[in-house]
């Protein structure tokens, strides 16, 4: 589920854009928006967005919009000064689309009273006592036949992760004693009844149910990946063997996720590929703590992972969660390089320092190579770090 080109025409800020995403092969090129306060960066997305929640829609009852409902409102108010319309049209790969058509008066009276017409017809197909229409490719189902889920757009769901992280995304600080936020700060169950689903688009960067999602895959490791198995041994030469029951590391899904996460964390807390141990406090406290360096000789300990900074915290947050998502999805892999899908990150450089900027995110987002990134950023500094074949930078 990759986007392909995205037009908008006469929206806010955006006289008009026609952006083709850069694609390398079978590696999906990140994509940073860049901008001044107010050109238009999240506006943008938003239409982004606004597209992968009415495929949603096409295959669950639970989408974070309710059915026959659109994210994105449309109305005349969002029209570039002295525009007579606004034109979106997104083309993602499967034949997936979205097209969006916004007059400022009916399509009757704009046929005959204004001049300068779009270029793209696609406006005729408005009704003529309409101003505005939708059209997404696959068509939304109307009533009175019922949803029926969608069963392209099913696949694709249960195979990519399709996330979006909004510039609001940060949580409190750990020192912050307020219960109110409590419900907030967790992540929903996996939800197994058919048309339905746990896994939502938007994000939140959220550490302490980050990492009680962690320990659970820690703890459930040893069920799953971990075999009871029986040996013989014999104590001395010419003795006979004695049985005794050993548990033996069979590595499968939930040591991958381990592995992913930890690799984050790794690029996370030491940029010079520092070796990384975690260690998991007994079940009166269950908190994480990390030792960089060897355990015998460490370099720094960190007693308690919830005391990360806000920046550390953030980037462990948004790519723990792409593992996440693809993980609730039920798609297999067996490395990160393996996990594909969509992710919208606005504002990514927030919270972070110069040396993050230039150099931790943009190397935790190669470590995805199937994942398409399309983020908006202010910073100078990762924009210098993205200038290169390997990304497109386009201005607003």
């Amino acid at each position: 589920m990759y986007l392909k080109s995205i037009v908008l025409e006469n929206v806010g800020p955006i006289p008009r854009i026609d952006l083709a995403l850069p694609f390398e092969g079978e590696r999906r090129l990140p994509t940073v928006l860049v901008g001044t306060n107010g050109s238009g960066k999240t506006t943008l997305l938003s239409f982004i967005v606004n597209a992968l929640i009415a495929f949603k829609q096409l295959v669950f009852e639970d989408a974070e919009v309710e059915s026959n409902r659109v994210f994105r409102v449309r109305s005349g108010l969002f029209l570039r000064g002295g525009a007579h319309f606004y034109h979106a049209k997104l083309q993602f790969h499967d034949a997936l689309s979205l097209e969006e058509w916004v007059l400022d008066r009916t399509r009757k009276a704009f046929e005959t009273e204004v001049e300068s017409k779009p270029a793209d017809e696609g406006w005729k197909t408005i009704g003529e006592s309409e101003s505005d229409s939708i059209k997404t490719s696959p068509e939304t189902q109307a009533p009175p036949f019922g949803k029926r889920p969608e069963p392209k757009l099913a696949k694709l769901f249960s195979e990519n992760v399709v996330l979006y992280f909004p510039s609001d995304r940060f949580e409190p600080p750990d020192w912050l004693n307020s219960q109110s936020l409590s419900a907030e700060l967790q992540f929903p169950e996996p939800v197994t009844t058919k048309g339905f689903t746990a896994r939502r688009i938007f994000a939140r960067s959220l550490l302490k149910p980050t990492l009680d999602w962690f320990q659970s895959v820690a703890l459930d490791q040893f069920l799953t990946d971990f075999k009871q198995t029986q040996l013989q041994i014999s104590t001395a030469p010419g003795d006979p063997p004695t049985p005794f029951k050993a548990l033996l590391k069979v590595p499968g899904r939930d040591t991958e996720i381990m592995n992913a996460v930890m690799a984050i964390l790794g690029r996370v807390l030491a940029s010079d590929g520092t070796n990384i141990n975690l260690g998991l406090d007994n079940r009166n406290s269950r908190r994480f703590s990390a030792t960089l360096g060897a355990p015998e000789k460490p370099i720094r300990n960190i007693p308690n992972l919830l005391g990360l900074s806000a920046g550390q915290s953030a980037l462990l947050c948004l790519f723990a969660n792409i593992v996440r998502d693809f993980d609730l999805a039920g798609a297999q892999f067996s490395k990160l390089d393996e996990i594909r899908g969509i992710v919208l990150i606005d504002e990514a450089d927030l919270h972070l320092h110069l040396d993050f900027q230039f150099q931790v995110l943009p190397e935790l987002m190669k470590m995805f190579p199937k994942v398409q990134f399309i983020v908006t950023a202010h910073s100078p500094m990762f924009v210098g770090e993205l200038a290169c074949p390997r990304f497109l930078i386009h201005s607003l």
